[in-house]
């Protein structure tokens, strides 16, 4: 080889031993950025890497996504749980031994401990504080005694079964042996060396506090404590998350004749006994709940409505059987907008006449306020609170003026309080063209309302003229009326337990006038001979928008009714002007 070709090969071994040193001095600088980083706490917002999203009102980020205070509670939970479900505490006697986890006692927990957990999953330590800041704060980590309590006597049990002493309850069947001595597991000094363990961190093995008792005596008192259990009725209990009444169902009772028991103990020569622990129905039960506490008939009321409306009774059949069954409890609010729910195509409404600001439209959900109104009149007439209520902005056909209420989800809701001492149920079913409205409960005393209006100011409704070239020139054609506006004073009397106690103003309520609407001809003016109108030239206006006529308002006189008088039955409207238009609400 030349001596050329030898210095071009050293050159480019050269340059070659130079790259790698490079590479390797960049390798070993990148591994020591990395191991500095994973030192420092992540300071980024609180992400969640494994959800991939969380809703649309999150940021967004190299990390993952925000997230929310729900998403904080479930995921920190998530994790305090999976950290602690390898805590084990391992609780014995001798060869007999059985394993708790932290996770399933629950109560207090390490808060720098969580937060280094946290870290290695991923998450910013951050996430911890937001987590106790919602309201789990560890030291009111509630701890769960039943479970500890269970644990204890599963040992207890398997010390007695090793050892064929003392006694054993296997569900229903509870098992006494006869022996000299009997090795008896303090339950209460044993639960407490569980939580202190717990508490401190200290987990593996924790030894049961036991006794050994020489009389060979069951203790007979734990026996009944054990299996003695009263029956819990079904009940309804207020869901503070979803401010509704929730059912929980009931739970059947257990009891053993402790007389009996010891004395077969005492005068049997067996050296096992065997006895059987006897189911108790509770009194109250899902199936009977409602015979048992809603069987009176507190208030109702009744309304009718066109069937051949096929949207607006779909709508009203729909709100009806939301709200049937829903039980208020003592004290609670009933909230329409939060039991029927939004009103959307998808959970089956449809478009239906609605009042609006500007006269009325075809929107989802059209109809409902009729079941508003229905169960509004029937909670008048038993005094109930209406914490909420707000009249239509037009008159509708189906009560009384100063009887109705509206709702519009997100805007306006329909809100009263159970006011009595029992819960009560609401009742809506539909049945050939009427709505009918039962408030359920039992009844303590006897309510008699008196609801009467007074019409403060009537309003003249405005024809708006437009023009139609498909009418003859001067041909003038009345399309609606239009109706009145009112204002409207109504007043209750109530007499309770034969006891009047006055009368009060319940609300002012305004109803704005509908405009009327005229067809004529391109020729027609207020003069054209021949033609009859009744328009006075200041109520009346040339429109090009389109509307739609309504029917007449159906009142009646004043009531003068109890909670259970016929009058709690609206009839049907007097007149109708159109199929299409019969009775209309803000939804």
């Amino acid at each position: 080889m030349s001596k050329r070709k030898k210095k071009e090969a050293v050159a480019r071994m050269s340059i070659l031993v130079v790259v790698a040193i490079c590479l390797i001095l960049f390798a070993i600088f990148g591994i020591l950025i990395i191991g500095k980083l994973s030192e420092e706490p992540i300071d980024d917002p609180i992400v969640d890497p494994v959800l991939g999203t969380s809703g649309d009102d999150t940021e967004q980020n190299d990390h993952g996504v925000t997230l929310s205070p729900d998403e904080v509670d479930t995921t920190v939970g998530r994790l305090l749980y999976e950290m602690q479900s390898n805590d084990i505490i391992t609780l014995c006697y001798e060869q007999s031994g059985i394993d708790i986890t932290a996770a399933d006692v629950g109560g207090s927990y390490d808060i720098a401990r969580l937060k280094t957990y946290v870290q290695s999953k991923g998450y910013s330590s951050s996430i911890v504080d937001s987590y106790i800041a919602n309201g789990n704060d560890p030291a009111s980590r509630p701890i769960d005694m039943d479970y500890v309590r269970g644990a204890v006597y599963t040992l207890s049990d398997m010390i007695h079964s090793d050892m064929d002493q003392g006694y054993v309850i296997d569900g229903a069947v509870v098992t006494i042996y006869k022996s000299d001595e009997i090795v008896t597991v303090n339950t209460e000094e044993t639960c407490n060396s569980i939580l202190r363990a717990v508490e401190n961190g200290e987990f593996g093995k924790v030894d049961a506090i036991v006794t050994v008792d020489k009389s060979g005596e069951p203790d007979w008192e734990e026996i009944a404590l054990r299996v003695n259990v009263d029956p819990k009725n079904a009940e309804y209990v207020y869901n503070e998350e979803t401010k509704r009444a929730e059912l929980v169902p009931e739970e059947s009772g257990f009891v053993l004749d402790m007389d009996a028991v010891r004395s077969e103990y005492a005068n049997s020569t067996d050296p096992v006994l065997t006895f059987y622990v006897e189911e108790v129905k509770p009194e109250i039960t899902v199936e009977n709940i409602e015979e048992k506490m809603f069987y009176d008939k507190l208030t109702y009321y009744t309304t009718w409505y066109n069937v051949n409306e096929e949207n607006r009774t779909n709508n009203l059949e729909l709100a009806a059987a939301a709200i049937n069954g829903e039980v208020i409890l003592p004290g609670k609010r009933f909230s329409f907008n939060t039991v029927v729910g939004e009103r959307t195509p998808e959970r089956g409404y449809k478009k239906a006449t609605i009042y609006t600001s500007d006269g009325m439209t075809d929107d989802y959900g059209g109809g409902i306020c009729q079941v508003v109104s229905t169960l509004y009149c029937a909670l008048l007439y038993e005094d109930f609170d209406i914490v909420r209520r707000t009249e239509h902005g037009y008159t509708v056909s189906y009560v009384d003026l100063g009887k109705d209420a509206t709702v519009s989800y997100g805007w306006i809701d329909f809100v009263f309080e159970n006011n009595f001492d029992n819960p009560v149920m609401i009742k809506a079913y539909t049945s050939g063209g009427y709505l009918y409205v039962d408030i359920m409960g039992i009844r303590v005393d006897t309510i008699d309302v008196t609801i009467r209006h007074e019409t403060i100011e009537e309003i003249e409704p405005v024809i708006k003229i437009k023009k139609d070239e498909t009418l003859e020139p001067e041909e003038y054609k009345l399309i609606s009326k239009g109706k009145k506006g009112y204002v409207i004073e109504t007043y209750m009397k109530v007499v309770k337990n034969g006891e009047y106690l006055g009368e009060r103003l319940l609300h002012t309520s305004k109803y704005d006038a509908l405009d009327g609407e005229a067809r004529v001809g391109v020729n027609w003016t207020e003069s054209t001979e021949g033609v009859e109108t009744t328009l006075n030239p200041a109520e009346t206006t040339v429109d090009t928008s389109e509307t739609t006529n309504t029917s007449a308002v159906t009142t009646a006189s004043p009531d003068v009714t109890s909670s259970d008088s016929s009058d709690q039955t609206e009839a049907p409207p007097e007149t109708e002007e159109s199929t299409s238009d019969t009775t209309v609400a803000s939804e």
